[in-house]
Protein backbone atom coordinates (compact mmCIF):
# COMPACT_ATOMS: atom_id res chain seq x y z
CA UNK A 1 0.00 0.00 0.00
CA UNK A 2 1.29 3.45 -0.94
CA UNK A 3 1.98 5.83 1.95
CA UNK A 4 0.47 9.26 2.50
CA UNK A 5 2.51 12.16 1.17
CA UNK A 6 0.15 14.95 2.27
CA UNK A 7 -1.68 15.92 5.45
CA UNK A 8 -4.83 14.07 6.42
CA UNK A 9 -7.39 14.33 9.17
CA UNK A 10 -10.44 12.21 9.98
CA UNK A 11 -13.41 14.52 9.57
CA UNK A 12 -16.89 13.09 10.12
CA UNK A 13 -17.58 16.63 11.39
CA UNK A 14 -15.33 19.48 10.29
CA UNK A 15 -16.33 22.04 12.91
CA UNK A 16 -14.43 21.50 16.20
CA UNK A 17 -17.23 23.02 18.23
CA UNK A 18 -18.88 19.59 17.96
CA UNK A 19 -15.92 17.75 19.53
CA UNK A 20 -17.38 18.08 23.01
CA UNK A 21 -20.76 16.68 21.90
CA UNK A 22 -19.07 13.78 20.13
CA UNK A 23 -17.07 13.01 23.28
CA UNK A 24 -20.17 13.09 25.47
CA UNK A 25 -21.95 10.77 23.06
CA UNK A 26 -19.02 8.36 23.23
CA UNK A 27 -19.17 8.35 27.03
CA UNK A 28 -22.87 7.48 26.86
CA UNK A 29 -22.38 4.77 24.22
CA UNK A 30 -19.61 3.05 26.19
CA UNK A 31 -21.15 3.46 29.66
CA UNK A 32 -18.40 5.87 30.67
CA UNK A 33 -15.72 3.96 28.78
CA UNK A 34 -16.37 0.67 30.57
CA UNK A 35 -17.11 -1.29 27.37
CA UNK A 36 -14.35 -2.85 25.28
CA UNK A 37 -13.98 -0.84 22.07
CA UNK A 38 -11.44 -2.76 19.99
CA UNK A 39 -13.11 -5.06 17.44
CA UNK A 40 -16.48 -4.60 19.19
CA UNK A 41 -18.85 -3.78 16.37
CA UNK A 42 -21.82 -3.66 18.69
CA UNK A 43 -20.14 -0.83 20.61
CA UNK A 44 -19.29 0.95 17.38
CA UNK A 45 -22.90 0.72 16.19
CA UNK A 46 -24.15 1.82 19.60
CA UNK A 47 -22.01 4.94 19.30
CA UNK A 48 -23.57 5.68 15.92
CA UNK A 49 -27.02 5.32 17.48
CA UNK A 50 -26.19 7.81 20.22
CA UNK A 51 -24.66 10.23 17.70
CA UNK A 52 -27.85 10.04 15.64
CA UNK A 53 -30.05 10.48 18.71
CA UNK A 54 -28.05 13.56 19.68
CA UNK A 55 -28.45 15.01 16.19
CA UNK A 56 -24.74 14.79 15.36
CA UNK A 57 -25.11 12.47 12.38
CA UNK A 58 -27.82 11.21 10.07
CA UNK A 59 -30.06 8.49 11.38
CA UNK A 60 -28.55 5.75 9.23
CA UNK A 61 -26.54 3.20 11.16
CA UNK A 62 -23.88 1.24 9.27
CA UNK A 63 -23.96 -2.56 9.25
CA UNK A 64 -20.45 -2.88 10.66
CA UNK A 65 -20.19 0.18 12.90
CA UNK A 66 -17.77 1.97 10.58
CA UNK A 67 -19.43 5.30 11.29
CA UNK A 68 -18.81 4.92 15.01
CA UNK A 69 -15.17 4.03 14.40
CA UNK A 70 -14.74 7.14 12.24
CA UNK A 71 -16.11 9.45 14.92
CA UNK A 72 -13.96 7.77 17.58
CA UNK A 73 -10.94 8.15 15.28
CA UNK A 74 -11.54 11.91 15.22
CA UNK A 75 -11.53 12.02 19.02
CA UNK A 76 -8.38 9.89 19.15
CA UNK A 77 -6.72 12.17 16.59
CA UNK A 78 -7.02 15.10 19.01
CA UNK A 79 -6.00 12.97 22.02
CA UNK A 80 -9.25 13.32 23.93
CA UNK A 81 -9.17 9.53 24.28
CA UNK A 82 -6.73 6.75 23.44
CA UNK A 83 -7.00 3.00 22.97
CA UNK A 84 -5.15 1.04 25.65
CA UNK A 85 -3.59 -2.40 25.34
CA UNK A 86 -6.74 -4.04 26.71
CA UNK A 87 -8.90 -2.57 23.96
CA UNK A 88 -10.66 0.10 26.03
CA UNK A 89 -10.92 3.76 25.13
CA UNK A 90 -9.41 5.83 27.95
CA UNK A 91 -10.08 9.50 28.62
CA UNK A 92 -7.05 11.76 28.74
CA UNK A 93 -6.85 14.66 31.19
CA UNK A 94 -8.04 17.12 28.58
CA UNK A 95 -10.86 14.76 27.64
CA UNK A 96 -11.98 14.70 31.29
CA UNK A 97 -11.88 18.49 31.49
CA UNK A 98 -14.00 18.84 28.36
CA UNK A 99 -16.56 16.35 29.66
CA UNK A 100 -16.68 18.34 32.89
CA UNK A 101 -17.25 21.55 30.91
CA UNK A 102 -13.96 23.04 32.09
CA UNK A 103 -12.67 25.73 29.73
CA UNK A 104 -13.99 23.80 26.76
CA UNK A 105 -12.98 26.25 24.03
CA UNK A 106 -9.52 26.80 25.51
CA UNK A 107 -8.88 23.07 25.81
CA UNK A 108 -10.09 22.26 22.29
CA UNK A 109 -7.95 25.11 20.98
CA UNK A 110 -4.90 23.65 22.73
CA UNK A 111 -5.51 20.26 21.14
CA UNK A 112 -5.80 21.85 17.70
CA UNK A 113 -2.58 23.80 18.15
CA UNK A 114 -0.65 20.81 19.48
CA UNK A 115 -2.02 18.34 16.92
CA UNK A 116 0.94 16.80 15.14
CA UNK A 117 1.93 14.29 12.50
CA UNK A 118 2.81 11.68 13.68
CA UNK A 119 0.81 11.07 16.85
CA UNK A 120 -0.54 8.05 18.70
CA UNK A 121 -3.54 7.57 16.41
CA UNK A 122 -1.64 8.05 13.15
CA UNK A 123 0.89 5.42 14.28
CA UNK A 124 -1.78 2.95 15.39
CA UNK A 125 -1.92 -0.28 13.39
CA UNK A 126 -5.51 0.47 12.39
CA UNK A 127 -4.68 3.76 10.68
CA UNK A 128 -4.06 3.19 6.96
CA UNK A 129 -2.43 4.17 4.76
CA UNK A 130 0.41 5.36 6.95
CA UNK A 131 2.27 8.62 6.51
CA UNK A 132 5.64 8.51 4.82
CA UNK A 133 8.73 8.54 7.00
CA UNK A 134 10.00 12.01 7.82
CA UNK A 135 6.78 13.76 8.84
CA UNK A 136 7.35 16.03 11.83
CA UNK A 137 4.84 18.85 11.68
CA UNK A 138 2.09 20.62 13.65
CA UNK A 139 -0.37 21.31 10.77
CA UNK A 140 -2.64 23.95 12.34
CA UNK A 141 0.28 25.81 13.87
CA UNK A 142 2.14 25.64 10.56
CA UNK A 143 -0.82 27.22 8.75
CA UNK A 144 -1.12 30.03 11.27
CA UNK A 145 2.62 30.75 10.99
CA UNK A 146 2.22 30.72 7.21
CA UNK A 147 -0.59 33.27 7.31
CA UNK A 148 1.26 35.43 9.83
CA UNK A 149 3.69 36.83 7.27
CA UNK A 150 3.79 40.28 5.69
CA UNK A 151 5.41 38.82 2.57
CA UNK A 152 2.17 36.88 1.92
CA UNK A 153 0.02 39.91 2.82
CA UNK A 154 -1.26 37.96 5.83
CA UNK A 155 -3.47 35.56 3.87
CA UNK A 156 -3.36 32.10 2.28
CA UNK A 157 -6.09 30.72 -0.01
CA UNK A 158 -7.63 27.27 0.12
CA UNK A 159 -6.02 26.47 -3.25
CA UNK A 160 -2.58 27.46 -1.92
CA UNK A 161 -3.08 25.37 1.21
CA UNK A 162 -4.20 22.36 -0.84
CA UNK A 163 -1.27 22.40 -3.27
CA UNK A 164 1.55 23.77 -1.12
CA UNK A 165 0.92 23.66 2.65
CA UNK A 166 -0.51 20.11 2.69
CA UNK A 167 2.66 18.80 1.06
CA UNK A 168 4.95 20.10 3.84
CA UNK A 169 6.42 17.32 5.98
CA UNK A 170 8.26 19.40 8.58
CA UNK A 171 7.74 22.62 10.52
CA UNK A 172 11.00 23.98 9.14
CA UNK A 173 9.63 24.00 5.58
CA UNK A 174 7.82 27.30 6.20
CA UNK A 175 10.25 29.32 4.07
CA UNK A 176 10.12 26.95 1.07
CA UNK A 177 6.31 26.74 1.17
CA UNK A 178 6.11 30.52 1.39
CA UNK A 179 8.39 30.89 -1.62
CA UNK A 180 6.36 28.35 -3.61
CA UNK A 181 3.18 30.30 -2.89
CA UNK A 182 4.79 33.58 -3.94
CA UNK A 183 5.96 32.00 -7.20
CA UNK A 184 2.49 30.57 -7.77
CA UNK A 185 0.87 33.98 -7.30
CA UNK A 186 3.19 35.50 -9.92
CA UNK A 187 2.67 32.69 -12.46
CA UNK A 188 0.46 32.80 -15.53
CA UNK A 189 -2.68 30.68 -15.66
CA UNK A 190 -0.95 28.15 -17.90
CA UNK A 191 2.05 27.96 -15.56
CA UNK A 192 -0.25 27.51 -12.57
CA UNK A 193 -2.08 24.63 -14.21
CA UNK A 194 1.18 22.87 -15.11
CA UNK A 195 2.47 23.27 -11.57
CA UNK A 196 -0.75 21.90 -10.10
CA UNK A 197 -0.57 18.88 -12.43
CA UNK A 198 3.02 18.25 -11.31
CA UNK A 199 2.09 18.43 -7.62
CA UNK A 200 -0.90 16.13 -8.13
CA UNK A 201 1.23 13.44 -9.78
CA UNK A 202 4.04 13.75 -7.24
CA UNK A 203 2.08 13.84 -3.99
CA UNK A 204 -1.22 11.99 -4.49
CA UNK A 205 -0.75 8.59 -2.83
CA UNK A 206 -4.09 7.22 -4.03
CA UNK A 207 -3.87 4.48 -6.66
CA UNK A 208 -6.01 6.10 -9.32
CA UNK A 209 -5.76 6.42 -13.06
CA UNK A 210 -7.19 9.97 -13.03
CA UNK A 211 -4.60 11.59 -10.82
CA UNK A 212 -4.90 15.00 -12.40
CA UNK A 213 -4.89 18.37 -10.65
CA UNK A 214 -8.67 18.64 -10.50
CA UNK A 215 -9.04 15.21 -8.91
CA UNK A 216 -6.25 15.95 -6.42
CA UNK A 217 -7.86 19.27 -5.51
CA UNK A 218 -11.27 17.67 -4.98
CA UNK A 219 -9.82 14.94 -2.78
CA UNK A 220 -7.47 17.02 -0.65
CA UNK A 221 -9.30 20.33 -0.77
CA UNK A 222 -11.71 19.03 1.87
CA UNK A 223 -8.76 18.37 4.19
CA UNK A 224 -7.59 21.94 3.57
CA UNK A 225 -11.10 23.21 4.33
CA UNK A 226 -11.15 21.28 7.61
CA UNK A 227 -7.80 22.68 8.71
CA UNK A 228 -8.99 26.18 7.82
CA UNK A 229 -11.97 25.70 10.13
CA UNK A 230 -9.72 24.35 12.87
CA UNK A 231 -7.42 27.37 12.61
CA UNK A 232 -10.39 29.73 12.65
CA UNK A 233 -11.66 28.11 15.86
CA UNK A 234 -8.43 29.04 17.66
CA UNK A 235 -9.13 32.72 17.08
CA UNK A 236 -5.55 33.34 15.94
CA UNK A 237 -6.61 33.76 12.30
CA UNK A 238 -9.90 34.28 10.49
CA UNK A 239 -11.42 31.95 7.91
CA UNK A 240 -13.23 34.04 5.32
CA UNK A 241 -15.53 31.50 3.67
CA UNK A 242 -14.94 31.02 -0.01
CA UNK A 243 -11.80 33.12 0.24
CA UNK A 244 -8.85 32.39 2.50
CA UNK A 245 -7.33 32.24 5.96
CA UNK A 246 -6.57 35.84 6.85
CA UNK A 247 -4.91 37.65 9.75
CA UNK A 248 -6.41 41.11 10.35
CA UNK A 249 -3.99 43.83 11.39
CA UNK A 250 -5.55 44.11 14.84
CA UNK A 251 -4.74 40.44 15.55
CA UNK A 252 -1.18 40.29 14.26
CA UNK A 253 0.60 41.25 17.48
CA UNK A 254 -1.40 38.89 19.69
CA UNK A 255 -1.11 36.00 17.23
CA UNK A 256 2.67 36.45 17.09
CA UNK A 257 2.85 36.40 20.90
CA UNK A 258 0.74 33.25 21.07
CA UNK A 259 2.90 31.48 18.49
CA UNK A 260 6.03 32.29 20.51
CA UNK A 261 4.36 30.98 23.67
CA UNK A 262 3.26 27.76 21.94
CA UNK A 263 6.78 27.06 20.69
CA UNK A 264 8.21 27.37 24.20
CA UNK A 265 5.36 25.65 26.06
CA UNK A 266 4.47 22.87 23.60
CA UNK A 267 7.46 21.72 21.53
CA UNK A 268 7.12 18.81 19.13
CA UNK A 269 6.24 15.71 21.17
CA UNK A 270 8.36 12.63 20.50
CA UNK A 271 6.99 10.42 23.26
CA UNK A 272 5.55 8.16 20.55
CA UNK A 273 9.08 6.79 20.28
CA UNK A 274 8.63 5.42 23.82
CA UNK A 275 5.03 4.21 23.58
CA UNK A 276 1.81 5.30 21.93
CA UNK A 277 -0.03 5.25 25.26
CA UNK A 278 2.59 7.47 26.85
CA UNK A 279 2.31 9.89 23.96
CA UNK A 280 -1.49 10.02 24.12
CA UNK A 281 -1.51 10.57 27.88
CA UNK A 282 0.94 13.44 27.54
CA UNK A 283 -0.67 14.96 24.44
CA UNK A 284 -4.01 15.01 26.23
Amino acid sequence: MLERKVWFITRPERDPKFHVDALRALAIATSNFSVVWAKNRDAHKRYEEVLAAEGLKRDNISHDGSGGRTWAAMLRTFSYVYLNDDGYLVLTKVGEKILNSEKVRENITKQILTLQIPNAYFLDSGFKPKFEEGFQIRPARFLIRLVNQRILDYYVTKEEITFFALTAKRDDELHSVTQNILNFRKATLEEKNKLKEYIAKKFDHRQRVDRDARDYENAHGDVAHTFMMLCDYTGLVDYVRGDALRLPSEKQEETSKQLEYLESRYPFNKRYLISLERFAENAG
